[in-house]
């Protein structure tokens, strides 16, 4: 199982709460899959982009901020995607939410989730 580096550290972005967080200090973790990913700080995340929808953020949404940084670092135009795929970064999420413990119930249904839609996010950073 995959393991954080460091302890995950953030900030609002802005005085409005727009939902973007900052990472303040350098965050990593490290695949057995892919292998290191190492996030700097300054890096702009939204976390999990689950939707405000009652019912469906009470039990999916705010589960692990850390495994989301991650995830959203591999989706980014900052990370050299060449060597990894959609589904590698989807699956290292997956590994990184079972690192934080959060249970199979949650996290296997957010790991479908991003791979029915992520493909909208993929495609909008144009890679």
């Amino acid at each position: 199982m995959g393991r954080f580096t460091r302890d995950l550290h953030i900030r609002n972005a802005d005085k409005k709460d727009d939902g973007k967080w900052i990472v303040c200090s350098p965050f990593g973790f490290i695949s057995d899959d892919i292998g290191d990913v190492y996030v700097p700080a300054g890096f702009k995340t939204d976390l999990a982009s689950v939707p405000r929808i009652p019912i469906i953020f009470e039990l999916f949404g705010d589960t692990s901020c850390e495994a989301a940084v991650i995830h959203d670092f591999l989706y980014s135009n900052e990370f050299e995607r060449q060597w990894v795929t959609r589904y590698k970064a989807d699956c290292v999420l997956l590994e990184a939410s079972k690192a934080t413990d959060v249970p199979k119930w949650r996290r296997y249904p957010i790991f479908w989730a991003v791979r029915l839609f992520g493909w909208l996010y993929w495609h909008k950073k144009g890679k």
